[in-house]
Order: structure tokens, then sequence, then C-alpha cells
């Protein structure tokens, strides 16, 4: 089982650490994301998911229930992402430094989060964590240093309102469903490659197009339209002018990327028209 669990390991960083390499060099952001940063994720990534897919592997073996396994093996793989690897945020405080002022103020408004604002976010802002003692609010430092109090609390409220509208814990559903779709397809797949000869290429590209759709299009997808309610949470429970002026400003202060939108954001056009409904 140890000899299977290094395997697993060892495979798993290795699609990791490609599929970072090459979303890197394809970035066109100017802040690429930190590679220490990553490959200590990815390490725990792939050190639990090894573990854990050499322990289910083992368990089912002998049992003929593939579709319980691959819901198993899909729940592993989210949990790590969506609740394994947030408490980093909590266990590396050197990085993040908090505004007790502006949490207290949240507080008396009905709202217990932990802010961390970092240097490690350039012009963004992120909600993370499904489990209720630690849901945490990510900010760039930057944006403190060039939105007025009001625009700050709006972006905030804004990610307020993904917690309150549980779009974490959605995506984590979502992905286990997608990735238990893709192991099932990905078997049948694999039947089909022992059954017909010299499609390999043909297959390859099959599993690629499968990959893609359901581990990047369709949870992109489902990210680009929580962005519209978590405006509409900012702009109902805040302040909708604010919630406009800071998304106006954030396009400014990124060049006009809020403008364009992108896979998993609406154009900053949409997002105004959407938030004055």
């Amino acid at each position: 089982m140890i000899k299977q669990a290094i395997l697993y390991t060892i495979l798993i960083f290795t699609i990791l650490l490609v599929q970072f390499v090459v979303l890197y060099f394809l970035s066109k952001e100017k802040n690429k994301p930190p590679f220490k940063e990553n490959l200590i994720s990815f390490i725990g990534a792939s050190l639990f998911i090894g573990i854990m897919f050499s322990l289910i592997s083992t368990i089912f073996d002998s049992i003929n229930y593939k579709i319980i396994l691959f819901i198993i093996m899909a729940s592993i793989i989210s949990s790590y992402w969506f609740i394994i690897n947030p408490l980093k945020y909590l266990f590396k405080a050197k990085k993040y430094c908090r505004d007790n002022k502006l949490e207290d103020e949240l507080k008396t408004e009905g709202y217990n989060y932990k802010i961390l604002f970092t240097d490690q976010f350039v012009s963004n802002a992120l909600a993370t964590g499904i489990i209720p003692f630690y849901k945490i609010i990510i900010v760039g430092n930057n944006l403190k240093e060039k939105l007025t109090k009001a625009e700050l609390k709006s972006i905030i409220y804004h990610e307020i309102g993904h917690h309150k509208r549980k779009h974490i814990l959605k995506l984590f559903f979502v992905n286990i469903i997608l990735q238990t779709i893709f192991f099932v397809m990905f078997s049948e797949i694999l039947k089909l490659h022992n059954t017909v000869v010299f499609v390999e290429g043909l297959l390859v590209a099959l599993v690629g197009g499968i990959g893609g759709l359901l581990f990047w299009f369709i949870p992109n997808k489902v990210s680009f339209y929580f962005e519209y309610y978590a405006d509409e949470y900012s702009a109902n429970h805040y302040d909708r002018s604010a919630m406009i002026d800071s998304l106006t400003k954030l396009d400014e202060i990124t060049g006009g990327k809020f403008t364009k939108g992108n896979s998993n954001h609406p154009s900053l056009e949409k997002r105004i028209n959407n938030i004055k409904k």
C-alpha cells in the first residue's frame, strides 16, 4: 500500500505542477501567482489525496461498487481544496494582517468574519472556507490603500455575500458531482480503449475535452453567475452606489480588466446593469 500511495502522490503532484506551469506561462497577468505558495499547496494536496486514494483503492479492491469509489475520490479531492487548504490562511498569520476596528464594525452589523489583508493578493478579494469557524475573507493591501472606506466595505460585503449565499459550499458539491461524472466517463473510455485499436489519439482528445468541460468550463460558469448574486448582496445590504463605485475604481486600478470580464466574472457593464435593477 505504501508503494501505491507514493505512486499516487507523485502522479497527482506532477499533474498539479504541469497544470500550474502551463497556466503560469499562458497568464497575461503582470502579477503572477506565487510559485512557493502554490508549491506548498501542491505538496499538501498530493500527500493527502495520494494517501487517501491508496486507502480507498485497497478497501474497494474486491468490491464492485465503482460509483461509490468515484464519489469518494471526488469528495476527497474537493475536500482538500475547499476544506483543508483554506486552513493555511489561519496558520500563516505573519503573511496577513487584520483590521480589528473593521472586524468589530462588521460585528455590530451582524457579520463575524476574519478579514485578512495581504500583499499576496493584488487588486483582488477572496472568500474562502466552508466550515463556519474559519470562513475567511482575504483582501489585497493595495485595495485598502486605493479605495475609500465605503468602496472597500462594499467589496467586503460582496465577499460576505458569497459566504451568506453559500456559494463556496455549492461549488464544493458541484465539483464533487462533476468529478464523479468524469471518473465514470473515464472508466468507460478505458473500456473502449481495450476493445478498439488505433484510437489512442482520439481517446486522449476526448478525455481532455471532457476534463476541460467538467473541471474548468462548468465550474467557471457557475462562479460567473455567483458574481451577480454577490454584487446584489452588497448592493442590498450595504450601499448600492458604493458597490458600483468600487467596481468602476477596480476597473481603473487593473487597467480595464473589469470592462472585459473573464471566464468566471461578467463584464463591468453587465455587473453594473445588474446592480441597478
